[in-house]
């Protein structure tokens, strides 16, 4: 699978709350970090346990999340071109909370970034499409 394609899949694990659309993508050593907490699972295992534990968590809570594909807005004279990404809100006409960037090695998720602050999420250019 191709880079899109596999954020395309995080994407629906999101918007399903289910991880069968993220597992038969994590590489066995994937790490996840997230600039919102001091948790950093790392291995298959612990990512996808923690993922779970995250959607059971949204499952309950008063409102719906939304994972919108979007792409990286590099700052000018910045060498790297823009690349695919989720962004996650609570509604879709809100402001994502969250910018999703995926290392992708060998068709698998080698690491889960989760930006809050940097980049930040309202510097990405949404494309308006929430996979289900």
């Amino acid at each position: 699978m191709d880079k899109k394609s596999i954020i395309i899949e995080y994407a629906k694990g999101w918007n399903n709350l289910d991880i069968k659309y993220i597992y038969p993508h994590l590489e066995e050593d994937v790490k996840y970090a997230s600039q919102e907490t001091y948790i950093e699972p790392v291995g298959i295992k612990d990512v996808s346990n923690h993922l779970k534990e995250l959607f059971r968590m949204n499952r309950r809570a008063d409102h719906d999340i939304f994972a919108e594909i979007g792409e990286t807005q590099p700052y000018p004279m910045y060498q790297v071109n823009p690349q695919p990404c989720i962004l996650l809100s609570f509604y879709k006409e809100q402001t994502p909370k969250a910018l999703v960037l995926l290392g992708i090695d060998n068709s698998k998720i080698v690491n889960i970034s989760v930006c809050s602050v940097a980049p930040h999420p309202s510097t990405a250019i949404r494309l308006g499409y929430y996979p289900v």
